[in-house]
């Protein structure tokens, strides 16, 4: 742009914070499919390359599309077209093979319920299933699910365990009223540092 055009502007730098999108993402009912899938890959949220000549890439607002996307129903032959369209060919084959972990789940109202559930120990499956969790808890934070989701979290490898107390917190989920809050604590304070 011509310095003299340049000049009629405003010019403000800003960086792509994957925790403040996802406090966003919860909070605007972003399909948790999506959000899982960003936090297993947060780098996916933003990859614009300016030495490639790609029309779709992924950035925050193009992830909203996909969002507005998978909540159309649309025809599963065209849904990868479709998204491809809005972030891009390889961060849509990325994101669509995370979503067959989302099949891999546990009943997340049955472990709410406080059932015991068969959970895969596997990055992909837990991040997507505290993503689902967070999203069951935006909805209904009753004191019995947010007991059962710490009650769970104690089963959990250490970070997972974190991270869900974690988005328990940014999402004003009160963790801290459970009847189980004292043994989590005890077990991972000094994880919180």
């Amino acid at each position: 742009m011509p310095p003299p055009l340049s000049n009629r502007f405003f010019h403000l730098s800003m960086e792509v914070s994957f925790s403040d999108w996802k406090v966003w993402s919860y909070v605007n009912g972003i399909d948790s499919s999506i959000i899982a899938f960003l936090h297993y890959d947060s780098e996916k949220l933003f990859a614009f390359d300016p030495t490639k000549n790609e029309k779709s890439f992924p950035t925050p607002r193009s992830w909203e599309y996909v969002d507005k996307i998978l909540s159309s129903n649309i025809n599963n032959k065209l849904l990868i077209e479709t998204i491809s369209g809005a972030i891009g060919e390889e961060s849509a084959t990325s994101f669509m093979a995370f979503r067959k972990v989302m099949d891999r789940l546990p009943n997340i109202d049955n472990l709410l319920a406080g059932d015991e559930v068969e959970v895969e120990h596997n990055s992909q499956v837990l991040f997507a299933l505290i993503a689902g969790i967070i999203s069951n808890l935006r909805q209904d934070k009753n004191i019995t699910k947010i007991d059962n989701a710490l009650k769970f979290s104690l089963t959990l490898p250490k970070e997972f365990s974190v991270m869900l107390v974690k988005d328990m917190q940014q999402n004003e989920i009160e963790v801290e009223r459970s009847n189980f809050w004292d043994s989590w604590v005890e077990e991972f304070a000094y994880l919180l540092t």
